[in-house]
């Protein structure tokens, strides 16, 4: 396998877009960078790229079962209260919500073990060696830019039923008199499954509430008639996320 120093001489290049910032403030009316990420790769996903760029001493097989039993064992020594690190991303079990005195109790609702990422040094080092291409303006007729499992802290992958989740975008705001509004969760049969409760509804982010959903993987569509302030479309438009999402 490549040695750090050899991955480090690596050129890595990243398409990105532009998208227009509505949120007042210093920012607004200028641009943010967005990479289009899409269905994040799984072990399977990396471990045949590990093995395909050589190097790997061990069969695709052996690799991934190694990889999934390492995954299994932190995770079991996370939810220990055990900090992990693998050289190159930390993750750090906290306790979420406040305490009204010292002599408080777990409330379950509030109190919840979350996880907090962090890129670690070597992470860091190869982030120095991405080149990033603008390709120009992303289409601005509305985009998802990620969606936030709230329950777990997952990004574009995992979804908790019955859990709030967070969607980022642009001109996502459920707007319209028209009865398909709405978020959509679907699956590949092409079931539909509809979120009716918003805890948060703006044009840049939407906090809705997870419904039942199966185990599956899933995609997320928005249909809207917000355009701009005070402006509705005549007829719906769809934002489908570039993301595939999770349910286990």
């Amino acid at each position: 396998m490549a040695t750090d120093i050899d991955e480090q001489l690596v050129t890595h290049d990243i398409d990105a877009y532009l998208y227009p910032i509505y949120l007042p403030g210093k920012a607004e009316g200028k641009y943010m960078a967005r990479t289009k990420s899409g269905t994040p790769l799984s072990v399977e996903n990396v471990c045949a790229a590990a093995v395909e760029r050589g190097g790997v001493t061990m069969s695709y097989n052996d690799l991934v079962r190694c990889v999934k039993a390492y995954l299994h064992e932190a995770s079991y020594q996370l939810t220990d209260g055990f900090a992990i690190e693998n050289g190159y991303i930390g993750i750090y079990p906290k306790i979420g919500g406040t305490f009204d005195s010292s002599h408080a109790h777990i409330n379950p609702e509030e109190n919840r073990i979350e996880f907090g990422f962090r890129a670690l040094k070597p992470l860091r080092d190869l982030a120095a060696h991405v080149k990033i291409h603008l390709r120009g303006l992303a289409d601005v007729e509305g985009h998802i830019y990620e969606v936030e499992d709230s329950f777990s802290g997952s990004i574009n992958h995992i979804l908790t039923p019955d859990e709030d989740v967070i969607i980022n975008g642009d001109k996502i705001e459920l707007a319209g008199e028209d009865a398909s509004c709405g978020v959509y969760w679907f699956n590949e049969s092409g079931e539909f499954k509809v979120t009716h409760k918003l805890v948060k509804n703006s044009p840049s982010e939407l906090i809705v509430r997870l419904p039942a959903l199966s185990a599956g993987v899933y995609q997320l569509k928005i249909r809207t008639q917000f355009s701009h302030k005070g402006v509705t479309l005549k007829t719906p438009r769809e934002i489908l996320s570039d993301a595939k999402f999770e349910v286990q």
